[in-house]
């Protein structure tokens, strides 16, 4: 299981982050699990007993990632293959991200864009 620690974004607004909002990574054998708030701060919260407008609940779960399924590592690329997402659009792709570094004595993996570890 892995924790985001830091996020470096990189690209025209490239920054660090250096306390990133909640996530939890699981990887297994062969399935991970991944769930995250994707925003730079904390989430809107939903009032209490009322109806919420569309913009507080796409300030609240917009900024959401959740999708689990299988993963294969070839080389320096892993591919993941969601059968279980937030979005349906996210189910349907098969994402390939090259240059990750997978140490077991450390329990920390590592690809870019994201470095994980226990």
């Amino acid at each position: 299981m892995w924790k985001a620690a830091e996020v470096n974004i990189t690209g025209p607004n490239a920054r660090k982050i250096m306390e990133p909002q909640p996530s939890l990574r699981i990887f297994t054998r062969r399935h991970y699990s991944i769930t995250a708030v994707t925003a730079d701060k904390p989430r809107v919260e939903l009032p209490d007993g009322q109806k919420a407008s569309d913009k507080q609940l796409a300030d609240t779960f917009g900024p959401f990632l959740a999708n689990a399924g299988t993963y294969e590592i070839r080389g320096n690329e892993i591919t993941i293959r969601p059968t279980l997402a937030k979005s349906p659009k996210g189910r349907r792709r098969q994402r390939g991200r090259k240059g990750i570094e997978v140490i077991a004595e450390s329990s920390c993996f590592r690809a870019s864009g994201y470095s994980f570890g226990r």
